[in-house]
């Protein structure tokens, strides 16, 4: 019964192979390949035997000599045949030579096309398994191939994926033109369940002729929980986000508190009021008017007296106490001019390393986040993945970023005490409840229906810091693990792959273009 099912099974493998099974068909195929290990093997010889069909390797160049040999052999030998005299003493030439020296001709042009077409071809991915907002089967690795052979080194130190600490967990191999994560020649490893992935190789990764891939090549994902078909939808923040959504990034949450207005209107005016004789606060038109006119124009004058003290407070409260009122009003519009042009001309905020990279490099972004507000600097950071999503912990301001694989993220401010943390706690293989302040926030916010569970057991602490940037409507955040993180004020996030070769990809260190060496990290 199983040898009948898996013949028939090996149609649906040639049809899906070509793309051309219904849903219906492909989730059957899904199902028999999760439990049946010969037709997963037979169907990774189908792909092994496309892969090397379509992208075989360049042949070798062919000796110099080879030419010459062909000309040897072929034409030179037939310049000068035996005249041979015809039934009517005509001379013929046999017909071979001009045969011969033509296929001598397009065997030689073959080869040089053959080579200078493999250098000059520009490299580009041609095709991955899964593609774009496909679901794939945990099961199955990713398979990444290239239209032509490429420099090894410079496509692992080039790769991304998200989350961040599935780089460390995968193994990378290569077959031929196609890069393989997640098997190698001893192992294979499956995929975490139901969790969103995001795999990028960036523009700077070379074939092996040195020439760069000219672009950035992403593939966003998700996998299944056991077989293609029974995955989990993705629950949306229902009760906990909206109660969390921000209206204003965090950096204006906590920069711009109630009480910073209060005190505004009763710094200033009321000590120099109060500083001034007490009683005469209200009395000093009384002194004004008191002068010796004030007898005699007690009935006329109101009006002359009324504007007198009202440029006397005016005085009083701007300049110096002076009794003239005429040269204190006179330098009071000298002042002006010379403020105004102040502001005019501000000195621009520059964007560089990898933010530039996001900004300068993308009109969309720099629509969404509008002018720099101020220079990019380095704060104490740690970073946790989860299934769908991540948190950012800065603790130059206790905030704790939660981004959601659906596009939102909100702050939560951490206000538990290390005493009060939980403990991180394996649920299924790869999969922790998390432990410290991000379990405390991922608990008491219940966002396991969100986020999922972490994928690895401690937070990710950041050697050299995150380095941030505020804008008008948002920020950009770099992590050491190759992203950059855009967060707007409308409670929406981005990544963005972040170039630069890092250090140590297996850890995820930042190395060369994250431009975080020279700031110093201040203590949390």
């Amino acid at each position: 019964m199983k040898s009948r099912e898996c013949e028939s099974m090996r149609l649906l493998i040639s049809a899906y192979m070509d793309g051309e099974l219904s849903p219906q068909e492909e989730e059957q195929l899904h199902k028999h390949l999760a439990q049946c290990a010969q037709c997963r093997n037979l169907l990774s010889e189908y792909q092994r035997l496309r892969d090397q069909l379509r992208y075989l390797p360049s042949s070798p160049e062919p000796p110099p000599q080879l030419r010459q040999h062909v000309w040897r052999r072929t034409v030179q030998r037939e310049l000068a045949p035996r005249a041979k005299r015809g039934p009517r003493g005509l001379f013929l030439r046999p017909s071979f030579s001009t045969a011969a020296f033509s296929v001598a001709v397009l065997v030689v042009l073959a080869l040089v096309l053959t080579i200078g077409y493999q250098r000059a071809l520009p490299p580009a991915v041609a095709g991955s398994s899964p593609q774009n907002g496909q679901v794939w089967p945990i099961y199955q690795p990713i398979e990444i191939t290239f239209n032509k052979p490429m420099d090894h080194r410079s496509v692992i130190a080039h790769l991304r994926i998200a989350p961040a600490a599935e780089r460390e967990r995968l193994p990378v191999s290569w077959r031929g033109t196609t890069l393989v994560i997640g098997a190698d020649q001893e192992q294979q490893v499956s995929l975490l369940p139901d969790t969103v992935y995001t795999v990028a190789v960036l523009a700077g990764a070379q074939d092996q002729w040195g020439h760069p891939l000219g672009k950035d090549w992403v593939v966003t994902f998700r996998t299944t929980r056991v077989i293609a078909g029974q995955q989990t939808p993705v629950p949306t923040p229902s009760q906990a986000t909206p109660k969390l959504s921000p209206t204003a990034t965090p950096e204006r949450a906590q920069v711009e508190p109630t009480e910073p207005p209060i005190p505004t209107p009763t710094p200033s005016p009321s000590p120099t009021i109060a500083a001034e004789p007490n009683q005469p606060a209200h009395p000093s038109p009384v002194p004004a008017t008191t002068p010796r006119p004030a007898p005699t124009v007690t009935p006329s004058p109101p009006p002359a007296p009324t504007p007198t003290p009202a440029s006397t407070p005016e005085i009083a409260s701007t300049p110096e106490p002076s009794p003239t009122p005429t040269p204190a009003l006179s330098p009071s519009p000298t002042p002006e001019p010379t403020v105004s042009p102040l502001p005019t001309t501000p000195e621009p905020i520059p964007v560089t390393g990898a933010f530039a990279q996001v900004y300068w490099g993308n009109a969309t972004v720099q629509q969404k986040l509008g002018r720099p507000l101020e220079y990019a600097y380095t704060v104490s950071a740690t970073e946790m993945g989860f299934q769908r999503g991540l948190m950012i912990e800065r603790f130059d301001r206790l905030a704790i970023y939660v981004l959601v694989s659906d596009g939102t993220w909100f702050p939560i401010a951490d206000t538990w005490a290390p005493e009060t943390w939980p403990t991180a706690q394996e649920v299924e293989p790869n999969l922790w409840s998390p432990g410290g302040s991000f379990g405390a926030a991922w608990r008491e916010q219940a966002l396991q229906p969100t986020l999922g569970y972490a994928i690895e057991p401690e937070a990710y602490l950041m050697a050299q810091g995150a380095r941030i940037q505020a804008f008008e409507n948002g920020l950009l955040l770099l992590s050491e693990r190759g992203f950059v993180y855009m967060l707007l004020e409308n409670g929406t996030w981005e990544q963005f792959p972040a170039a630069g070769n890092l250090s140590n990809p297996s850890s995820g260190s930042a190395g060369a273009g994250s431009s975080l060496e020279a700031t110093p990290v201040p203590q949390p």
